[in-house]
């Protein structure tokens, strides 16, 4: 199962470039605090550099991270010792956790559950969450709502910024629908400049898989899960046709 994820991870080995284009943004919290509990034992699934479970922990949550990406989690693990918290980071598959007690709480965020491309591997996951969730605990989770009008035509934009080192970065991006696996290819030319001269270009790609609103609810209550609630956004607007995502509080 581990492959399926460690093939897909061209867009985090630059967890620099990670940190400066995410770290900034923390919209997921209000939601999350609204559901987590200070008492839960909770548990971060594809917890990246610690975007969400830091400040967690600054805020008096015990939490834990999982990720599957060494480099992330190592940049979490600095993070975390210059905020002088403590969070146990494991290198772990989400789809085959091993852990001797269970959580009261996992979140996945970020729309991470795109990154589970098969049937298998979102069974595999449900499963291992299952087992580790404690009777009525809950899963909180997003992943982006498949509107057809947008995938069903390649995307191409560009875009500007300027990195961390100084560099000035050009971004040419590609997606296109494959609509029989419910994969969104996402492929993505860098050039890099320093004061107007030409420095270098790289390349990545990346695969999201898309769920439909019937066949997750499907998919959940298979694996003995309730939703509780759903969002459309993290501002806490109904989940509709155009919403942007669909955010899941899932009860087991």
């Amino acid at each position: 199962m581990t492959d399926i994820f460690t093939t897909n991870f061209e867009k985090y080995y630059d967890t620099e470039m990670y940190d400066q284009l995410n770290e900034h943004s923390k919209v997921e919290m209000p939601i999350l605090l609204h559901w987590i509990k200070k008492e839960n034992r909770i548990l971060e699934l594809a917890c990246g550099t610690g975007r969400l479970a830091i400040p967690l922990a600054e805020k008096g949550y015990e939490v834990t991270g999982v990720d599957l990406n060494e480099g992330m989690l190592q940049k979490a693990k600095e993070k975390a010792a210059q905020k002088n918290v403590t969070i146990p980071f494991y290198l772990q598959d989400c789809t085959q956790l091993s852990f001797p007690d269970q959580f009261d709480c996992f979140f996945m965020v970020g729309n991470s559950f795109q990154h589970f491309l098969t049937n298998q591997s979102q069974n595999a996951l449900l499963t291992s969450v299952s087992k580790h969730l404690t009777n009525n605990g809950i899963f909180i989770f997003d992943t982006r709502n498949p509107i057809l009008a947008e995938l069903s035509k390649p995307d191409h934009y560009v875009t500007e910024f300027q990195d961390y080192r100084g560099y000035d970065v050009k971004e040419h991006h590609l997606e296109t629908y494959e609509d029989g696996d419910q994969l969104l290819r996402c492929e993505t030319q860098r050039k890099y400049f320093k004061n107007g001269e030409y420095l270098h270009s790289e390349q990545d790609s990346i695969l999201l898989r898309y769920t439909y609103p019937l066949e997750m609810k499907r998919l959940l209550s298979s694996h003995g899960f309730k939703i509780e609630k759903s969002y459309g956004n993290w501002k806490g607007e109904d989940v509709t046709t155009n919403a942007p995502q669909m955010i899941f509080i899932c009860r087991k």
